[in-house]
């Protein structure tokens, strides 16, 4: 099992991240003729990684049935891929099949390799999870209103470490010691007028590398002296001394000392800190099949085929294209180029660009797409002559489902200019909702903006309100933690006033770069008080990047899914149009800064930004110095 979670989460990802790369360059209009046969090369590698488990998978029918739906993937990538070695020039209809499937494919990998270890095995973060709010209920019924708040942050249940699920209870009773232990630190504390109570903290963090979990539970409480801490990992001492309680049993500390390394740190009436770190363990797993009669392989390979014939035939009356005259037509035309359907929606159809040589609209394709990769069918917005505008969820024969009116909340100084709907992408949301459509409402007059979240069936997923417009990037699991990922670029119209951090006024807008993750794209982006009725987002990462010089703008020029590192992430890459290129680590944080050639930043004048880099994560600010070398 150890060999088969390093080949998903390791070796897979790293040719996942290539593969998407390539992709991401092909979007950018980089094209090279070998392009194609290396991204064959990387499909075909992986298909000799999941056909090693065939036996494997068959051992239970989900399993089975989700290696098929891989192959199945893999099938339909590879058919592109060699369609496109011919292709004169890459077209949007191709570049979104393909990454529908690529999408798809990473989806059905991380499904089946949490298939196949749950059973046997669990996260050590639910663990943890449920430890923790075991002591807050505890708390909470003890003390009320007065209880130490106990916080949570971390992977969540489909990150971090595997442990058997035999070693689950023992590891559930060490970290409820753990965090009651903090607790009670806390409740120890003389408390002065005034102060606020102090707090226990229980975080989650993968390990540099991937390969497990650090859990860290840090308190705000009475603290250890160096005697206490000498004598803390003793069996049966406690940190309140002898004769008040007892510490670990000789039994739960070589539980613990046999899987994890533990380091402590503490200050007296500052707080304790402990850290454990938990490598992945080997899971056992029988490879017991459930199919008595006809070979794995054989019936693995039938349901390939079946599938990708399924989702071939799928693909034949789809809708890949729209075209209209301009006004409220529009009509919908299959992969053959036929008209299959034709609307009059009353209001203009929002067009998202303008040949150049004929100068007829052209409308991007917005095919929604269900868990099982299904066609639901098209969204359209429209723009009428006042109001936000509206989106029409037409069914694949062009049929009405749902009409939604795009939400828009006033910011604080109420001006309101013309509200656009400006159409943004279909980016995949979760294996539960599928596809979804991102629209954006701007105020064009005063640019304060909301991107907003549909599913197929036009229930609403969420909305985030901006202090500038944005444009979508890209979508996708950037930092391999099994949820997706939002990357969005705009401007920052308000950052440039917060004397905080540029204390002399740019006279620029402030350029920024947003990470929202799935499904927690709600609230207001910094500065967070520009709507009243609006909580601040919960961002996964926000980034303001200062220009070079007074007068001037960063300007992001492009954002690339880099090659990935040792640890089997995707490293992010952000070209600035003078010259910067700023490159992010797993929490989208700058860690380093090149130049490129002929530019303000590669003739070193200046060494450094205006003002420091401004990164926030969930809220918290970090203000970066990062030289241009």
């Amino acid at each position: 099992m150890g060999q088969l979670r390093s080949d998903l989460s390791h070796e897979t990802s790293a040719k996942m991240a290539r593969i998407i790369s390539l992709v991401s360059e092909w979007h950018g209009g980089r094209f090279l003729p070998q392009d194609p046969f290396d991204a064959i090369e990387i499909l075909d590698d992986l298909d000799a990684i999941f056909s090693r488990y065939a036996r494997l998978a068959s051992a239970r029918p989900t399993t089975f049935w989700g290696l098929g739906q891989v192959l199945a993937c893999l099938r339909s990538a590879r058919r592109q891929l060699r369609g496109a070695i011919h292709e004169q020039a890459l077209s949007l209809k191709w570049r979104e099949r393909l990454s529908a499937s690529l999408d798809r494919l990473r989806i059905e990998t991380s499904s089946l390799v949490e298939g196949l270890s749950r059973p046997h095995g669990i996260r050590l973060a639910a663990v943890v999870a449920e430890a923790t709010g075991e002591i807050r209920r505890e708390v909470q019924r003890a003390a009320g209103q007065g209880a130490a708040p106990i916080l949570l942050e971390g992977t969540g249940d489909t990150g971090g470490a595997w442990v058997p699920r035999g070693d689950a209870a023992q590891w559930r009773d060490l970290f409820r010691n753990f965090v009651r232990n903090g607790v009670q630190a806390c409740e120890e504390k003389p408390r002065t007028e005034g102060a606020e109570r102090p707090s226990v903290s229980v975080r989650m963090r993968p390990l540099t590398g991937g390969d497990g979990m650090a859990v860290e539970i840090a308190d705000e409480g009475v603290g250890m002296s160096p005697d206490q801490l000498d004598t803390m990992w003793r069996g049966g001492v406690s940190r309140n001394g002898a004769g008040r309680g007892r510490g670990l049993t000789e039994a739960k500390l070589d539980f613990l000392m046999s899987r994890a390394t533990c380091e402590v740190r503490s200050v007296p009436l500052v707080g304790t800190a402990l850290r454990v770190e938990v490598s992945d363990r080997a899971i056992a797993i029988p490879a017991v099949s459930f199919l008595k009669t006809f070979p794995a392989q054989l019936l693995l390979l039938l349901a390939a085929l079946l599938i990708g014939a399924g989702v071939a035939g799928s693909r034949r009356s789809e809708i890949i294209s729209f075209e209209g005259d301009g006004g409220s037509l529009i009509r919908g035309r299959d992969a053959d180029g036929n008209v299959a359907w034709e609307r009059d929606l009353d209001e203009r159809v929002l067009e998202n660009a303008v040949d150049p040589k004929t100068g007829n609209p052209q409308y991007r394709t917005a095919v929604l797409r269900g868990p099982d990769h299904n066609v639901l069918g098209t969204v359209i917005p429209t723009q009428p002559d006042v109001g936000p505008g509206r989106l029409w969820f037409l069914d694949p024969q062009g049929r009405t489902r749902r009409i939604r009116t795009l939400a828009w909340h006033s910011p604080l100084n109420d001006k309101l200019g013309k509200l656009v709907p400006i159409y943004e992408a279909v980016v995949s949301w979760n294996r539960t909702v599928g596809n979804a459509v991102a629209v954006q409402v701007r105020d064009v007059r005063y640019a304060p903006s909301c991107t907003q979240f549909f599913s197929a069936e036009g229930e609403s997923l969420g909305a985030y309100y901006h202090s500038g417009h944005l444009e979508y990037r890209l979508t996708g699991d950037l930092d391999n933690d099994a949820r997706q990922e939002i990357l969005l670029t705009g401007i920052n119209n308000p950052a440039q006033y917060d004397k905080e951090l540029f204390p002399r006024d740019p006279e620029a807008y402030i350029d920024c770069l947003v990470v929202l993750e799935i499904p927690d794209v709600n609230g207001q982006s910094y500065p967070y008080t520009r709507w009243s009725e609006i909580p601040p987002a919960d961002e996964e990462a926000y980034i303001l990047f200062p220009p070079l010089i007074h007068g001037e703008r960063a300007r992001i020029f492009l954002v690339e899914v880099g090659s990935s590192g040792g640890d089997g992430l995707p490293r992010i890459q952000v070209t600035l149009v003078d010259g910067r290129i700023y490159h992010l680590d797993a929490h989208f944080r700058p860690v380093s800064c090149s130049a490129g050639d002929l530019t303000m930043a590669a003739r070193i004048a200046p060494t450094r930004p205006i003002a420091p880099i401004v990164y926030f994560r969930h809220g918290r600010r970090e203000l970066l110095d990062i030289p241009i070398p």
